[in-house]
């Protein structure tokens, strides 16, 4: 999935939401979360771009 600013979603959906395994990249292509995704919304066991 590819949104409006770029950033790209490749991973797991449930109910049109992001869920289970799955990474969030910017523009560019840089890593912003990858791990796991609760109803949209990472979870704390995944890994993050402390910059963002």
């Amino acid at each position: 999935m590819e949104y409006y600013d770029g950033e790209t979603y490749t991973g797991h959906w449930k109910n049109d939401l992001r869920d289970g395994e799955g990474i969030l990249k910017d523009k560019t292509g840089k890593v912003l979360y990858a791990g796991q995704w609760k109803n949209h919304w990472p979870m704390k066991n995944g890994e993050k771009d402390e910059e963002h």
